[in-house]
Formats: structure tokens, sequence, C-alpha cells
């Protein structure tokens, strides 16, 4: 069973600085643009699909730093 950490503006705004731009964090997601921008507006919430694929690239984050 895997854990799905629900994340905050405050998280996406951190995984967006990880990975330098939304653009960024989009492409390495797969999760549209302007969906992030709606996050971090707190216009919507993420789909359960959407914090699958972000956490998902917070834990690559984590481990790759766990590694250097």
């Amino acid at each position: 069973m895997t854990l799905l950490k629900v994340l905050t503006k405050e998280d996406i705004k951190a995984l967006v600085e990880k990975a330098g731009s939304v653009f960024n964090l989009s492409a390495r997601t797969g999760v549209r643009e302007v969906s992030i921008y709606r996050y971090l507006n707190g216009t919507v919430e993420p789909t359960i699909q959407t914090l699958k694929k972000l956490n998902q690239y917070s834990e690559e984050v984590e481990y790759a730093v766990a590694q250097s």
C-alpha cells in the first residue's frame, strides 16, 4: 500500500522551486501548467491522479538529494 501525501499550496510551490519553474514541473510530472497555476492560486485542489504524480516527483527529488 502506497501512502499518498496531500500536498498544500506551499508543498507545490516548493516542488516548483525544486523543478526550477512551473514549465519544468509540468514537463517532469505530466501535470498541465495551467493546473499547477490553479493549485498555487488556490482556485482548485489537485485530483488523486495529480497528487500521485506530484508525490512521485517529490520522492524522486528527495531520493536524488539523498544519493548526492
